[in-house]
């Protein structure tokens, strides 16, 4: 019979060794990938995360800007307080 803790370390070796040759592949290609998505434009996710904070600031001034600048009820003129307007003159014949 095959003795299973033996079984279990010459899994969890294979396991590691997978581990270790697909890194030593996934590594360049990644490396590479990212470097061919620079040169396109592409931004990064770290870029992406940076703009995305910034919107979000951005956004709340905003949002606060629009709260201040509406006037509030006591400031609006009413109609009475507007300047009527004035008579025009009529054109002289002549």
């Amino acid at each position: 019979m095959i003795n299973k803790k033996k079984t279990n370390e010459r899994a969890l070796t294979l396991k590691g060794e997978a581990k270790t040759a697909l890194s030593k592949v996934a590594f360049p290609l990644e490396g590479g990938l990212a470097s061919a998505m620079q040169r396109l434009g592409v931004p990064t996710r770290d870029e992406i995360v940076n703009l995305t904070h910034r919107v979000e600031e951005l956004t709340k001034l905003v949002a606060k800007a629009k709260t201040a600048d509406k006037p509030k009820a006591a400031n609006k003129p009413k109609a009475a307080d507007k300047p009527k307007p004035r008579a025009r003159a009529k054109a002289a014949k002549g």
